[in-house]
């Protein structure tokens, strides 16, 4: 769409310029997304990922089985991304939110998404074929040591994944309850909320806090991010399964919605 791309340096949504400012000291064009995003859908249709469902391609609404799970395919590039043509459960978070360990525990695994102990190691967009819907893994961002280069990559992996017509069943944006939303869950969630993509905010490691403490830092984290009424926010572990079941049936409603 260069058209679109050419407009933006004249016109992107404020939420969009509020980023850049908070991105600039870390992570340099990292995130020409959700300008480039939210500016190209202002006044467009819905994308695909919101379009009626093709009723010969619905899938039947009983529970999906997180046993049939594997590995599918790691693309380093944007351009490397097959069509769409299956529900899509997106997966983003800051690096080290738990990413990894989360999607183990969903689905039943222990090593299927590999969890390191370095930030920043997910470096490729990852995809799972879960019982006919592919989960898909994006790189965690915010994790400043990395090259310029390397940051220039995910950048691009990110952008070209949400800039592409994609059957977008839910984007689950993952924070860390143990601290409040940083500047770049913010924007992420601002973009999710913008761009009109259907998403969940979930909260993760809630077992390194006490019950009582996982409550109000949920309530806390809902008031900060402002989420509109009806908005999902669960708090999760992956170490206890806390949280897990009641994700997997907004996962089965989204999935079913496509």
């Amino acid at each position: 769409m260069p058209n679109a791309r050419a407009r933006l340096a004249g016109s992107c949504a404020k939420s969009c310029c509020a980023l850049s400012c908070a991105l600039s000291c870390r992570t340099p064009d990292a995130w020409r997304v959700f300008c480039y995003h939210n500016h190209a859908n202002a006044g467009h249709p819905p994308r695909a990922g919101h379009a009626p469902q093709n009723p010969t391609t619905q899938r039947n609404e009983s529970p999906m089985n997180y046993h049939k799970a594997s590995f599918k395919a790691a693309y380093g590039t944007s351009t490397q991304l097959p069509a769409s043509t299956r529900p899509e459960v997106s997966f983003a978070g800051r690096s080290n939110v738990g990413k990894s360990s989360l999607l183990n525990k969903l689905m039943y695994r222990k090593g299927l998404a590999k969890v390191s102990s370095t930030p920043g190691k997910t470096a490729t967009i990852n995809f799972y074929d879960v019982d006919g819907a592919d989960f898909v893994d994006l790189p965690g961002y915010g994790y400043a040591k990395v090259s310029k280069s390397e940051k220039g990559r995910w950048s691009e992996l990110i952008e070209g994944y949400f800039a592409q017509e994609r059957a977008f069943a839910l984007v689950v944006s993952l924070v860390d309850i143990r601290h409040e939303a940083t500047p770049l869950d913010l924007q992420m969630i601002s973009f999710l909320q913008e761009s009109g993509l259907p998403f969940a905010v979930v909260l993760t490691k809630a077992d390194k806090l006490s019950k009582q403490q996982a409550m109000r830092q949920t309530a806390a984290t809902r008031k900060q991010l402002q989420l509109p009424q009806g908005t999902p926010l669960v708090a999760t572990s992956a170490e206890k399964g806390t949280g897990m079941d009641e994700l997997r049936k907004l996962i089965d409603a989204a999935v079913a919605d496509r």
